[in-house]
């Protein structure tokens, strides 16, 4: 290390922290340093990097830092509190502190940007629901998404595994006697969104199921009310795989169809609300995500991983059945 400093003219400071990627070293620094480095043909001690890992783990280097929970507004935070739940357990369990920062109270970006920088926060998760998403300097932070959204930024992302999820619904379905299955899913102009992906995994799958029934896709929520009955009639489905609830509610109240009687019905997305545990589906992974993303940061604040990362890994959440007088077993 000495003899990389000496080659590079810095600091034994700063060629540790250049080393790792540390933002607070300049970019030419940094190179500088790193091209010593290789001409001097050094190589990472293993036993060091797992010695200050386990620093780390023991939690002392975490105590007293805060780090930054973004969401849109809170109007729209809603059933995504689960991912907020999630991330702040497994925050506390680690030892930092987690704070939320609603994008649409600040001015700007660079309003939002002064205040994390004030309060020294460098690592954020990003559970940003609808566009326009923060345009932050990311070389200031480690950073993860909480969601799809092609109106997001390029960096790590967790969220639930869609093709698992629809692979899990049809099954369950099957498994429990039914053949006659349909999707009935919600289209977004906003292309890439958790819904949309899911979507877009239920055409895939249907495609290949030769006893499927044609997908009923829906532009906009107004039209569950009227055209998911008369999906239903048509096609005459002995199942029904909905989005949510809201598909059960256009059967049942506006179709006069009787659940289970006349036809099975689950769910891929779960709300909190009376239904749970009524209604046979998936329940969403969403605490599971936020634990798994905040786990995500800390990985990248420890090997100082700011900015956006030249190659995006996605951390896929498989959901679990729950079982609803929705969907019984058939005889």
């Amino acid at each position: 290390m000495r003899d990389i400093a000496k080659e590079a003219g810095s600091s034994l400071a700063a060629v540790s922290m250049s080393l790792r990627d540390d933002p607070r070293i300049p970019a030419v620094t940094r190179d500088r340093v790193k091209e010593a480095a290789k001409q001097l043909g050094y190589r990472p001690d293993p036993a060091l990097s797992e010695f200050i890992t386990a620093r780390w783990r023991g939690g002392a280097s975490r105590e007293g830092v805060t780090l930054g929970f973004l969401h849109n507004s809170p109007d729209t935070v809603g059933g995504d509190a689960r991912i907020y739940r999630g991330a702040l357990a497994r925050a506390v369990e680690l030892g930092y502190k987690l704070d939320t920062f609603y994008t649409k109270q600040y001015a700007d970006d660079a309003a939002l940007q002064r205040v994390l920088r004030a309060r020294n926060i460098r690592g954020l998760l990003l559970d940003m629901f609808e566009p326009p998403c923060v345009n932050l300097d990311w070389g200031d932070f480690c950073a993860v998404n909480c969601r799809l959204g092609n109106f997001l930024p390029p960096l790590h992302t967790v969220y639930q595994d869609v093709l698992s999820a629809i692979e899990a619904l049809w099954q369950g379905a099957h498994a429990r006697g039914y053949r006659r299955i349909g999707f009935a899913m919600l289209e977004y102009d906003n292309a890439a969104l958790d819904d949309d992906a899911l979507r877009r995994a239920a055409i895939s799958w249907t495609q290949n199921q030769s006893e499927a029934v044609p997908p009923l896709i829906l532009k906009s929520s107004q039209d569950w009310w009227h055209k998911t009955p008369r999906w239903y009639r048509k096609w005459n489905p002995d199942a029904v795989l909905g989005l949510n609830v809201a598909i059960l509610h256009a059967l049942t109240m506006e179709g006069g169809v009787k659940v289970p009687e006349e036809v099975g019905f689950a769910r891929l997305v779960s709300e909190d609300g009376a239904e749970i545990g009524q209604v046979a589906g998936l329940v969403d992974p969403e605490e599971p995500i936020g634990r798994a993303a905040i786990d995500q940061l800390d990985l990248c604040l420890r090997t100082h991983q700011y900015g956006l990362p030249e190659v995006r890994m996605h951390h896929l959440i498989e959901p679990r059945w729950q079982e609803g007088a929705s969907l019984p077993a058939r005889a």
